[in-house]
């Protein structure tokens, strides 16, 4: 303990005499903001991929049905997805307050957890015969309900704080949530048709990162 004290009291003193204009100082320095329009340009064409590929490899599964390399296709967006998500939350970030923080942490993990359980499924699982034993479908639809839960949440983060169109900030808290739930079950019209509203959502969201000015609000919320 007495260790771990004084680390701390280092780590705290240290926070407290930084610098201006060094990293940790309350001063905005240049290189980091040019950097992080940077990752927002390479986020939103992330997840305008994540969302073409949701769209129109789930649209023609509609009709061909799933296979081999649409399941490869299709295990990758998750992935390409939550670079996406981090750039969402950057752009409200000001006006989203404490609600949109945790909405955000939800969100995220359960877009990791919920990206995990689709790679098992479309490179693993789809492989395979043997009935999936029950703790693994606890772990798939449990990992699908964070998810939801995450959208959910997050999307009404994003419908407070008006920073993005209203129609696809809908599609993503009621659309996501039901792709999720429907994601671990086998393959169906209805589940396509899911795919390509849920990759429309994402391609709509990431337009707009592009055509929008990131907002200036003028006071964080508190709830």
């Amino acid at each position: 303990m007495g260790i771990l004290s004084s680390v701390w009291g280092v780590l705290d003193s240290a926070d407290r005499h930084v610098p201006p204009d060094t990293f940790g100082s309350c001063f905005r320095i240049p290189k980091v903001e040019a950097m992080t329009t940077a990752l927002t340009r390479l986020s939103t064409w992330s997840g305008l991929l994540a969302g073409l590929a949701i769209a129109v490899i789930g649209g023609l599964e509609g009709f061909i049905g799933e296979t081999a390399a649409t399941s490869f296709v299709i295990a990758l967006t998750p992935a390409l997805a939550t670079p996406l998500l981090v750039a969402l939350h950057t752009r409200q970030a000001r006006a989203s307050g404490r609600f949109g923080e945790l909405a955000f942490f939800v969100n995220l993990v359960g877009l990791g957890l919920y990206g995990g359980a689709a790679f098992a499924l479309d490179m693993v699982v789809y492989y395979i015969s043997v009935p999936l034993a029950a703790a693994t479908k606890v772990a798939l639809f449990g990992s699908a309900a964070v998810f939801a839960i995450g959208s959910v949440m997050f999307g009404i983060s994003m419908l407070r704080t008006k920073v993005f169109p209203a129609i696809p900030t809908w599609g993503y808290t009621l659309i996501l949530a039901v792709f999720a739930v429907v994601g671990p079950l086998p393959h169906s019209p209805i589940k396509s048709a899911l795919h390509v509203l849920s990759g429309t959502t994402l391609i709509w969201l990431a337009t707009s990162l592009m055509d929008r000015a990131p907002q200036r609000a003028p006071a964080l919320a508190t709830s």
